[in-house]
């Protein structure tokens, strides 16, 4: 008996982590976006970020900030259009989403920027904003490119999530 009760707890609460993770991704879907901000800010992975990053940037008038490129890469192989390119700044040192939010958080304070508009796909934000909530003085508003993952690949993305929550709350 004492161990179907331990089964239906440890049951109840991964669906209570995975409801939450799920109503997380459903909410960056639908972020409204402001009037102005300080830069755009693309994280390299899936098709459609950068895409999204210079309509934005258009839109703004701002810098868009890429990162997570490849050490070999140049604004030019990534934009085409010459006015967007020279406000295009590309990050080099970012390999992963813990990375990418030290690279991030330097562009920020470098440029002493007070908002963005972050651009990552609705599963992927969550754990991205982990890593960029800890910036003093910076308003961020994500914008969520929907993606529609397999199963699998949504409750990988809420584990990585939940790993990431755990070691920043042990830091």
């Amino acid at each position: 008996m004492t161990i179907k009760r331990v089964l239906v707890f440890i049951i109840t609460v991964y669906a209570v982590l995975l409801a939450f993770f799920a109503y997380q991704v459903h909410l960056f879907s639908h972020c409204s976006l402001p009037k102005q901000v300080d830069s755009v800010v693309v994280v390299t992975g899936q098709v459609g970020r950068i895409e999204a990053g210079e309509q934005l940037q258009q839109q703004y008038a701002c810098p868009l900030f890429i990162s997570g490129v490849g050490q070999q890469v140049q604004v030019s192989d990534i934009v085409k259009t010459a006015a967007l390119a020279s406000r295009v700044v590309l990050g080099h040192a970012a390999k992963n989403t813990v990375e990418n939010g030290e690279e991030i958080a330097q562009w920020v304070c470098y440029y002493r920027l007070k908002s963005m508009i972050i651009i990552s796909h609705n599963y992927h934000l969550p754990r991205l904003l982990l890593h960029l909530e800890n910036i003093p003085n910076l308003i961020i508003y994500p914008y969520a490119i929907t993606a529609y993952v397999s199963t699998g690949r949504f409750l990988v993305e809420m584990h990585k999530y939940y790993y990431s929550l755990i070691l920043l709350l042990l830091v």
